[in-house]
């Protein structure tokens, strides 16, 4: 059985040494917030405030405010919060073009990566803490969660479900995009035929809403300890 990930040791280092080689390029060499959107969202990661027109971006804020706390300039820390994000998108987007079918392999990765570095909306707004960014890296995290799973469902690997329900409510915290990954739970259903089997909905659903649940407790949390207001986001 061909391995799960990466086919070498080698191909673990090369894909590793580029993501890191990204997020540099991406630091140095890139721009920074542009837009009214994004300004509003630092400033609120620096000034935190209650803002219900925009209550679904706030855990896309509160990442951003992680990595102000760690950078000299706010400038900075959002320079380096869109590189890091999309550095993480890029590896993940290797690695879930190889997971996608039984099929795939290196050569899938390859071109899906090359597809993503042609998009021309990539480059306008590069450097850009977009919220779409970050739920683009929650977006290719939890779907490589989902692959990794649905192609060795062994009852050990339970807490990938938990993870992805936990990602299905984080990515939607970050923009209503991000719910676009609630979907992914119709696939547990389906045996490797592609055939309903009802049980597996019964095993596995519960850990997914697990997840969510442990994702709501997660914002509460961030609620209560930055803006003071636990049941702000409920």
């Amino acid at each position: 059985m061909r391995p799960l990930l990466f086919d070498s040791k080698r191909e673990a280092r090369l894909l590793a040494a580029f993501v890191v080689f990204s997020a540099m390029f991406f630091y140095l060499f890139t721009g920074g917030p542009q837009t009214w959107d994004e300004l509003e969202y630092m400033n609120l990661s620096l000034n935190p405030a209650p803002q219900p027109e925009i209550l679904n971006r706030f855990f896309h804020i509160y990442l951003q405010r992680l990595f102000f706390g760690i950078a000299e300039t706010p400038l900075q820390g959002a320079r380096i919060f869109w590189s890091i994000s999309m550095a993480l998108s890029i590896g993940l987007t290797y690695l879930n073009a190889k997971l996608l079918t039984r099929r795939s392999d290196r050569a899938n990765g390859v071109v899906a990566l090359l597809l993503l570095f042609a998009s021309w909306a990539l480059w306008q707004v590069a450097g850009v803490p977009y919220a779409d960014f970050t739920v683009m890296a929650l977006v290719n995290l939890g779907l490589c969660l989902y692959l990794v799973y649905i192609r060795d469902p062994q009852p050990g690997r339970w807490p990938l479900l938990v993870i992805l329900g936990m990602l299905i409510y984080l990515a939607f915290r970050s923009k209503e995009t991000g719910l676009v990954l609630a979907f992914l739970p119709v696939g547990l259903m389906l045996n490797d035929a592609g055939k309903i089997v009802w049980s597996h909905l019964r095993t596995r659903l519960p850990y997914v809403l697990l997840g969510v649940l442990l994702g709501v407790l997660v914002m509460v949390s961030l609620d209560g300890l930055v803006l003071g207001d636990p049941l702000y986001s409920l």
